[in-house]
């Protein structure tokens, strides 16, 4: 996706009719930007449609938002209090460099606003005039770069495996058991898809362990070394559901990707793994102030058991003709996994019971039992 920074400003007088609610979309970066964003009005009574300054219509979803209390505070008399009807307007803007663009809500006829039937008959496909994703049977994806012509094939699998390690270190369980969701039948379905995104949602349920073997709580409590502990996963199963939500919008370059994962679990790792196909020795990755290139494999001198590396946002790959980034919120973790096509995979949860470095300090929160 593409980082953008706005300012979005409620006015209440601007060059458009005086009976409107007004948005004023600022752009404070360098480029021109066109973005999809959501935008709750207040005190709106009947039908409306979004217009640009120039009253040109804008497509838009128009939803209502309940009823909230409001008040006025007027130069002529005592303060107005209200109930107010109030609508949230997602559509999409197009913003100048250093600029700003300015859309408002005006009365419409009854049929003006009404969504026109979605086209569901290829709920798995998301397309614009940048990219195509086809969504697979078991959940990952397919993203076509039309102006390459490069096709990325089984994104966005998920990865689980055991966490004998700390909040210090990840060390994998003693049988590395490792459960993906590649070839697991996941329910797919669009929710969305109008003139300016299509929205597709992706949800699994992954039976994994219920944490490590009581062995490893020995260990933890006499201290032994953890690099030098002996422990498998349980054998007992419980559900980790992880839902996927797929934004493309209608003039975005990349695909946007939301995780939400509902863990039951202790002591393992959750990874979305991205496999680029990519011809290259070396990645991409930004830090604190640069953006540094490191090998896909690390060297002899390398003695930790995991393989992961930092980044602040995004880690990269990209070869003489193509390439692939990774823009995430969350966890600054990922890793390189040369043997599997490159793929870059990206921590989104680990479940730990214990702080590391020294001694025995336990952290039950840092299981990070719930929905995240």
């Amino acid at each position: 996706g593409e980082s953008k920074r706005f300012v979005v400003f409620l006015l209440s007088s601007l060059s458009c009719p005086s009976h409107c609610n007004h948005a004023l979309v600022h752009n404070r970066d360098y480029t021109p930007f066109l973005l999809v964003f959501e935008q709750k009005y207040y005190k709106v009574t009947g039908t409306f449609e979004t217009k640009d300054a120039n009253g040109n219509a804008v497509p838009a979803k128009i939803e209502n938002a309940g009823i909230s209390f409001g008040y006025d505070l007027p130069d002529d008399r005592f303060r107005q209090p209200y109930m107010a009807k109030k609508v949230l307007v997602t559509f999409e803007a197009e913003v100048p460099a250093m600029g700003y663009a300015t859309y408002y809500l005006e009365q419409a006829e009854p049929d003006q606003n009404q969504e026109t039937s979605a086209d569901f008959a290829n709920e798995r496909v998301l397309e614009n005039e940048n990219l195509k994703v086809t969504v697979n049977e078991d959940g990952s994806y397919q993203i076509l770069n039309k102006e390459t012509g490069r096709t990325y094939e089984n994104l966005g699998f998920y990865e689980d495996t055991g966490d004998m390690g700390n909040e210090y270190i990840y060390i994998q369980d003693s049988g590395k058991q490792t459960i993906t969701t590649k070839g697991m039948k996941a329910e797919i379905r669009c929710v969305e898809k109008n003139t300016f995104r299509t929205v597709v949602e992706i949800c699994h349920e992954m039976m994994i362990p219920s944490g490590m073997g009581e062995e490893l709580q020995r260990q933890r409590e006499m201290c032994i070394d953890p690099y030098t502990r002996v422990a498998n996963r349980s054998k007992e199963l419980v559900p980790m559901e992880v839902k996927t939500v797929l934004t493309l919008e209608k003039s975005g370059k990349g695909l946007h990707v939301a995780t939400t994962i509902c863990n039951q679990a202790k002591d393992h790792r959750v990874r979305v793994v991205m496999p680029t196909g990519l011809n290259t020795s070396t990645h991409l990755a930004d830090s604190a102030f640069e953006v540094v290139k490191r090998n896909n494999r690390h060297n002899d001198t390398w003695t930790n058991p995991c393989g992961c590396e930092r980044q602040q946002c995004f880690a990269a790959m990209e070869d003489e003709t193509n390439g692939l980034l990774v823009a995430n919120r969350g966890l600054y973790e990922y890793e390189v996994l040369a043997d599997e096509e490159n793929a870059i995979a990206v921590t989104l949860l680990r479940s730990v019971a214990e702080m590391g470095d020294w001694g025995y300090f336990p952290t039950p929160k840092a299981q990070q039992i719930g929905t995240f």
